[in-house]
Parts: structure tokens; sequence; C-alpha cells
């Protein structure tokens, strides 16, 4: 991030360099290496919640950056297939990012919980397919007017999503998964505001240049991302070596036992 801040944000180069700087590229680096981090994070799971909330989170990412591969060769040639490619993939992300936290992640499971987790899921799924049809699919199917990429829509989903987050890591009751979803939630918080400048963006109300400082806003949202994804997927924990003891007494046969 620190590599990619240095090209395409601190104005190490002469001004109109800097003005020819494409952000689409350094966000594609950025997403590129969060898939990788996510997917790592994945791999180095020890138990089967971590790795699935780590597949689904890596998944979710994969989508946003299909986005920006798939949308490189037409973003220019058909503008509104590229934004209906890319708010479908879009919205694949919210729907994973949103299940992922609502599996109840590092909170104690039960049958009850579980179900808990699954509606949960299934309300929020519902939710971000509902708000995003009735705000940009049904109004270009009835002919109200013609498809636009719904910069507001991302802004309310992700702030939806950070608030998830948020309060599940509350919940929690591992420090490890509180801090993971803390900084996750964080994320996408950063991603609300990202997406709350793009539409001050269009509306003119907040202009700015290629290399300012302010362009740093846009891509920060990625390190809370990176440093998450090392906290609960660490190396597996090492227990000591028992000592050994007088095996004759059966009470020394405690710590052996926790031991192993």
């Amino acid at each position: 991030f620190l590599l990619v801040a240095l090209v395409y944000f601190i104005p190490v180069l002469p001004s109109p360099v800097m003005q020819q700087v494409d952000n689409y590229f350094a966000e594609l680096i950025l997403l590129s290496l969060a898939v990788v981090l996510f997917a790592s994070a994945a791999l180095r799971s020890r138990d089967a919640t971590s790795r699935n909330f780590w597949i689904l989170l890596c998944g979710a990412f994969c989508c946003w950056l299909m986005a920006h591969l798939l949308g490189y060769g037409i973003r220019f040639e058909t503008p509104w297939l590229f934004d209906f490619v890319k708010d479908v993939l879009l919205l694949g992300m919210n729907c994973l990012a949103v299940i992922a936290v609502d599996l109840r992640p590092g909170l104690i499971k039960s049958p009850l919980q579980t179900l808990r987790g699954r509606l949960a899921a299934l309300s929020s799924v519902l939710l971000i397919v509902g708000v995003f049809g009735y705000t940009a699919l049904v109004p270009a199917l009835a002919g109200l007017q013609a498809y636009e990429s719904p910069f507001e829509v991302y802004a309310i989903l992700d702030a939806y999503i950070a608030i998830r987050y948020l309060a599940q890591a509350r919940l929690s009751t591992s420090r490890a998964w509180r801090m993971t979803l803390a900084l996750v939630g964080s994320g996408f918080a950063f991603i609300t505001v990202a997406d709350l400048m793009v539409v001050l963006y269009d509306s003119g109300i907040v202009t700015y240049e290629p290399g300012q400082p302010l362009n740093l806003l846009w891509f920060v949202f990625y390190v809370p991302l990176y440093l998450a994804s090392r906290v609960t997927s660490g190396s597996p924990q090492v227990l000591p070596p028992a000592e050994r003891g007088d095996w004759s007494n059966s009470l020394n046969l405690g710590p052996l036992l926790a031991y192993s």
C-alpha cells in the first residue's frame, strides 16, 4: 500500500505527469493484494469457522476485482454495459461480505445461534438485493430512466455492512475475532466515505486533481483490511511440553492431560 501511495498520491513526479495518472490501475493493484492476503488467511486458518469467513471475504473482493478486469475493455466503448456488469459483481461482493459476518464468527456456536445467523444472512442479502433493485434495476426496466451506476446506493449498502461488522465485533467472545471484525468494519466505513466522495465529486461539490493528498482517502480503506487478514489466521499455537512428574501420584496426571 505504501509503495502504491508513493507512486500515485505523493507528488514525487512533476504535476503534468501526475495529472495523467489513472487511479483505476492503483485500485486494481490494491484489490489484487487484498485477494491474495485474504486467500492466504484462509489457507492459514486453524478452524473451519475462520476458513469459511476468509473464503467468503476473499470471494467478495474477487467480485470487485473481476469488475475491474472485465470492465477494462468495455468501460470506454459501452459505458452502460460496464456499469451493469460492475454493479452486478459489486452486488455479489456486498452479499458475500454480509454473509461472512452474519454467520457469526467468533461467537459460541449452538443450534439456535446457527439458525439465527443463517436467518440474519438471508435477511441481509434480501435487503441488499431489494435496495439495489428498487433504486437501479426497476426504474431502468420500467423505462423511467436510463441505467445509471448508483453510487448513493453503494454508500448505503457499505454503511450497512460496516454497521453489521462493528455490531458483531461487540458481541464476539473472542478478542482476536473482535479485533478482526472491528478492522474489517472500519475498512467498510472508509469505503462508505469513498462512495460519498464520488457522489460529492459528481455533484460538483468536491473538486480535485490527481496527485493531491485528497486522493489518499479513496484508497486508505485497504489498510485496516490488510491488517485484519493477520489477526485470526496466524500460525497454530504451540503448547509447552509437559514436564516430567511422579507417575505414581495420580494428581500429577492433571497437568499432563491438560497439555495433551
